[in-house]
């Protein structure tokens, strides 16, 4: 898990550096969520804004997590096995965006970030600022 961290963080500072950035990227590691049988939303309050995001299904989860927005449910979201990882990759500048007021809409907002996960069953998450 942790290797999986380091090259999204990895993967990320190369993204920045080629859009010739200046740009301090933190990431941020939160406690694992475990399963209700219900959809939560699955980062804490006050995690903010996040230039991009990643969700790992545990590997020894028995059933699958769904993810998505509020609506998610065990019959709707996007469908992650055991082991498997959703990232909110890094979102490109616009070169017809000015810097400033425009960049600012290039982050994601992580309170609408919604799990349905089985009771028992995890997610681990990280996120960059």
């Amino acid at each position: 898990m942790m290797t999986i961290l380091i090259r999204f963080a990895l993967c990320l500072l190369a993204v920045m550096a080629l859009c010739a950035q200046t740009v301090l990227v933190v990431t941020v590691t939160v406690p694992d969520v475990t399963g209700t049988s219900a959809t939560v939303q699955v980062f804490p309050a006050g995690s903010g804004p996040a230039r991009t995001y990643t969700i790992i299904a545990d590997s020894g989860n028995s059933n699958p997590v769904r993810c998505g927005g509020a609506t998610t449910s065990a019959t709707a979201g996007l469908k992650m096995a055991a082991g498997g990882t959703f990232t909110g990759m890094a979102l490109a500048l616009d070169p017809r965006q000015s810097s400033g007021v425009e960049s600012a809409k290039l982050f994601y907002d992580l309170t609408t970030v919604y799990c349905y996960i089985v009771t028992g069953d995890k997610v681990s998450l990280a996120y960059s600022k």
